[in-house]
This record gives structure tokens, sequence and C-alpha cells, in this order.
């Protein structure tokens, strides 16, 4: 009975000394999965992940899915956000940043798999899309419509200077913001 406690200690030392590279291993092939498996398999790998490092690897997960695959941005987004809620205002913006034709979908998808962070990630959304923060509030508000006030004052309550100055990429057609858009038509 020792030795099978003492093998068992051994295997669970090796398995979280071993997880970093695990999960640099599955994150190199995680695209050669059929586009079903991906979602579960992300899901699984940052929830083994420490809570610290759930957001790195959520965020690297999610890039390099939508390097290959740009169409899988509201499922990952949706996934990761239940498993991880405190990355989902990072990946609403990462994602809408890689497939704006998806945004307002994208951050409606966040919002309801993190309602806890539907404000955050509105304001964070705002921030970074200024042009677009008529859509942020709608798109997050009808995710989660209990918030939709608090919602709405959040996004209006956001540093005006800072989203109509260069580096908020108005005058300069640069910087940090760029447009989300429905799969209709442009916000811009």
């Amino acid at each position: 009975m020792l030795r099978f406690k003492r093998f068992s200690v051994f295997v669970a030392a090796l398995l979280l000394a071993s997880s970093a590279f695990a999960s640099t291993e599955a994150l190199s092939t995680i695209n050669e999965l059929p586009a079903i498996e991906i979602p579960a398999k992300a899901a699984e790998l940052v929830r083994s992940a420490p809570a610290e490092k759930q957001l790195d690897l959520s965020r690297s997960i999610l890039v390099t899915v939508l390097k290959e695959r740009p169409q899988m941005a509201v499922q990952m987004v949706a996934t990761l956000s239940k498993v991880a809620p405190d990355s989902a205002p990072v990946l609403a913006v990462i994602a809408a940043s890689i497939v704006p034709q998806y945004g307002d979908v994208i951050l409606r998808a966040a919002a309801a798999s993190a309602p806890d962070k539907a404000e955050v990630i509105a304001a964070t959304s705002g921030i970074f899309f200024p042009d677009s923060q008529d859509l942020v509030v709608k798109a997050v508000s009808s995710a989660v419509p209990a918030q939709a006030e608090s919602i709405a004052a959040m996004v209006k309550s956001l540093p005006q200077r800072f989203a109509a100055s260069p580096v908020g990429g108005h005058s300069t057609g640069g910087g940090v913001s760029g447009n989300i858009s429905t799969g209709k038509k442009s916000i811009a």
C-alpha cells in the first residue's frame, strides 16, 4: 500500500511538472483536430491550467485557432469565457479584432457565457472600438438584459477624450481602435 501511495505521488508530480509542456504541445496541435472537437479540447486545457495562467492560455488558444479557422470565433469565445470568465473581456476584444464581421455576435457570446463580467466586457470593447460604442452596448445588453442600464452607463462613462484622440485611432487612421460590425453592414 505504501508503495502504491509513493507511486501515485510520483505520477502526480510528473503530471504537474509536464503540464506546461503538455499545454504547449496541445496548443501547437489544436488546429489538427476536427472543428467539432476544438472547443472541448480548449476548455479542457484551460480548465486544467492554474488560475493565474488561464488568461494567457485562453488568449493563446484563441489566437491559434482563429489564425486557421476564423469562423470559429463565436464558439471559441463562448466556450473559453464559460471556463475562465475573467478572460471574457480580453477574449471578446481579441476575437472581434481578428474577425470584425462577427463582432456583435462575439460580444453577445462573451456576455452570455460570463454574465457577471458583462459590464467589463462592454467597457473593454467600448475602449478598443470607440466608433462602435452603440453596437457594443446593444450586443452586450441583448445577452444580459437585466444589466442593460448599467452597461449603457458604463460605456457612456468611458473617457471621451481617449476615444476621440489620435490614440483612439480617429484622426490618424491607426491606434488601438477599429470598428466591429454586424453580419449585415458596418457600423462605421
